[in-house]
């Protein structure tokens, strides 16, 4: 089993997934912290993330391994909603 995902290129990352906005809000609040915060570095962009309290109610699962941060739905545990992977 595989899931495709679209790519876009930043200067130190690489997001995998498409636009969430037909998911629950938090995925949408996520995806626009990124993408308002596209020129940061790793550590940078993994703080904000760390840092960021959504004023949703739904749930997210997100979880660092190595050079990527993947966002889970939080009963999913194969495939991420999106991910970002770092240069």
């Amino acid at each position: 089993m595989t899931k495709t995902y679209t790519e876009r290129n930043f200067q130190h990352f690489i997001l995998f997934g498409d636009n969430p906005f037909t998911e629950t809000q938090v995925f949408s609040e996520y995806w626009d912290l990124i993408h308002k915060n596209v020129y940061k570095n790793k550590e940078e962009l993994t703080q904000i993330i760390n840092d960021y309290i959504p004023k949703s109610k739904s749930k997210i699962r997100i979880t660092s391994i190595d050079n990527e941060i993947e966002f889970f739905a939080p009963n999913k545990y194969i495939f991420p909603k999106f991910y970002i992977k770092f240069r």
